[in-house]
């Protein structure tokens, strides 16, 4: 369902706040064959929309507003035709085991050269493993994303459509996608032919910024502050684009090319795929600095895993680049079409032309019982959530079992009771489960469904260890472990074994002149306040009469909306303490 028209320009004014001062914020050149430090994004230069002198030195540099940049070859042409007879040279460069900090040109003799691949490497398949699916989403799906383990997007021909633990919910009309990224819990990012836009369990809003990017969205990543400094790269037809500290500037990077990118987050910054051209940007001595790896690579899809490793998809082969600077081509039995990784897993999934691939640790695994692939995407756990006909889904190589606590599930402290709940993929073909609680003797459960009682009371205030092993009546069995600690919380402080001679003056209630309107110009003023296109709420008297609906969107995080951070803990008892008080001015 589309958000209301009023509550969606809000939803992204804090993404405008720069629209008056969008410029283009000229960046470092690369020098051939080394890295490069680029200039960082200046927001005051992009709120002045450059100087004459910035546009002077962006001519210089061959890199024009509006015009083509040319591509940069600054290492040896990459893949040729699919012929594993030929040598076939693909992602370049020099190892990068230290952080992006390629030195300038002029900082003395050239690198060795880099050892390139030969020809592609056929990929000797493992034994085909049962795909564990679990359908979260009905309904043709084509595009689908996981930017958290308890988030998933689909959009298809039904519309735009969210899971999370809490259900599924529709939110939004068809639209085609081509990026999404997590903001907060509740916020994702989307990007695609129709610009930008903010998708929440409410609904979905198109971003005002589309003005100022007048191009369809190829992609979406963290900037190097990450997006909980409202730090954000943007990849457009067009360009590339950075949105920090409130502003929004494009960023040329020396004659790379950046129209039409794809962006893939990594341990160790942002990789950008365009018109041939593969490099990473990253901070290395608190300078944004540009790492080309490939010059002439088209790359069809790409992803990046937790071990830094680069994965792109070229001509149905999968490249793959070590964090040493070692490239592998892989060839798969079928084309491959599409990649997924996380920047937090280890997992790796290809989807070819006759179905999903699992790779993890150089071990390639086709994998059964699935619907025809239509999209893919990897959950920052590893696993992976693919789009079909009949649906989405939530996949898993092979058998699994999943351990869910009742208590705490984020720090596994268990008080004085809990359970542990023992979910294995396949529950009819289970023949046993059992239990070893700290190296005891082994316990044998009662089910479906299978738990596991913990006393607190009865166990040490120290680590524990669950391991449980589930045997299936058509399969070898799985173990799997969970691991806790018992906390028992504090005894109350004796009461004090005499009043104080003197009761604490108590502070002076806030008032509206001297605390509240200072909060209202830093988190309001710049949307509802004289110069904010909001209708107006600032001075006392409209302040008051608006007060108790301006607390209910503050307190549940509706109001502001991102990319500006909500109200603090601090700021919201402010405002609480000023209507116990009675509103004093």
């Amino acid at each position: 369902m589309p958000l209301d028209p009023a509550i969606g320009r809000r939803a992204w004014m804090g993404l405008c706040l720069a629209l008056a001062c969008c410029g283009e914020v000229a960046s470092g050149h690369l020098d051939a064959g080394a890295d490069a430090a680029l200039a960082k994004l200046d927001a005051n230069t992009a709120a002045t929309g450059g100087s004459e002198s910035d546009a002077a030195t962006d001519a210089s540099r061959g890199s024009t507003d509006g015009a083509a940049v040319p591509d940069a070859v600054l290492a040896p042409d990459a893949i040729g035709p699919r012929d594993a007879s030929a040598p076939v040279d693909g992602l370049d460069g020099p190892p990068d085991a230290a952080p992006l900090d390629g030195a300038p040109a002029d900082a003395g003799p050239p690198p060795a050269p880099p050892t390139l691949p030969g020809g592609p490497v056929a990929v000797t398949p493992q034994d085909p493993a049962e795909a564990t699916a679990e359908r979260v989403l009905e309904g043709p799906v084509d595009f689908a994303a996981a930017p958290r383990d308890d988030q998933l997007l689909a959009s298809g021909p039904d519309g735009i459509r969210l899971w999370r633990m809490a259900g599924p919910a529709d939110v939004g009309a068809p639209r085609t996608l081509t990026a999404a990224l997590a903001w907060d819990t509740e916020t994702l990012l989307v990007g695609g032919p129709d610009g930008l836009a903010v998708v929440t369990p409410e609904g979905v809003a198109d971003s005002p910024l589309n003005e100022q990017l007048a191009a369809g969205v190829t992609g979406l990543a963290p900037g190097p502050e990450g997006v909980e400094a409202a730090d954000l790269w943007i990849a457009t037809e067009h360009g590339l684009y950075r949105w920090q500290a409130g502003a929004l500037a494009r960023a040329v990077i020396g004659e790379l090319p950046t129209e039409g990118a794809r962006l893939v987050a990594s341990p160790r910054g942002v990789w950008v795929a365009a018109d041939r051209a593969v490099y990473r940007l990253g901070l290395a001595d608190g300078a944004l600095r540009a790492h080309v790896v490939a010059s002439n690579l088209a790359a069809d899809a790409m992803a990046a895993d937790a071990d830094d490793n680069l994965w792109i998809v070229s001509e149905g082969d999968l490249h793959q680049r070590a964090p040493g600077g070692r490239v592998t081509i892989w060839r798969l039995p079928a084309f491959v079409l599409d990649v997924a990784a996380h920047p937090a897993a280890h997992d790796v999934w290809a989807m070819t032309a006759d179905g999903l691939w699992h790779v993890r640790d150089g071990v390639f695994r086709a994998l059964l019982g699935l619907p025809a692939v239509r999209a893919v995407a990897c959950a920052p756990a590893g696993d992976a959530v693919i789009g079909a006909e009949t649906g989405l889904y939530r996949v898993l190589p092979g058998r699994h079992v999943l351990l869910t606590p009742s208590f705490d599930a984020v720090n596994q402290a268990l008080g004085e009771v809990g359970s542990l709940d023992i979910v294995p993929a396949f529950p009819e073909r289970v023949v046993s489960v059992s239990t070893v609680l700290d190296g005891r003797a082994p316990e044998t459960l009662a089910g479906p469904p299978w738990r596991l009682p913990l006393d607190g009371e009865s166990l040490a205030e120290a680590p524990h260890v669950v391991d449980v092993t589930v045997a299936w009546n058509d399969a070898a069995p799985v173990s799997a472990r969970f691991e806790f600690r018992v906390d028992r919380p504090d005894p109350p402080p004796p009461p004090p074994t005499a009043p104080p001679t003197m009761a604490p003056t108590a502070p002076p209630p806030p008032g509206y002149a001297a605390d509240i309107a200072p909060l209202f110009d830093l988190r309001c003023g710049q949307c509802h306040g004289p110069r904010g296109f909001a209708h107006r709420m600032d001075g006392y008297a409209r302040f008051t009469a608006e007060f108790e609906a301006v607390m209910a969107v503050v307190t549940d995080g509706r109001m502001p909306l991102p990319p500006n951070p909500r109200l603090t803990p601090a700021q919201l008892e402010l405002l609480s303490d000023w209507r116990e008080a009675g509103f004093p001015e």
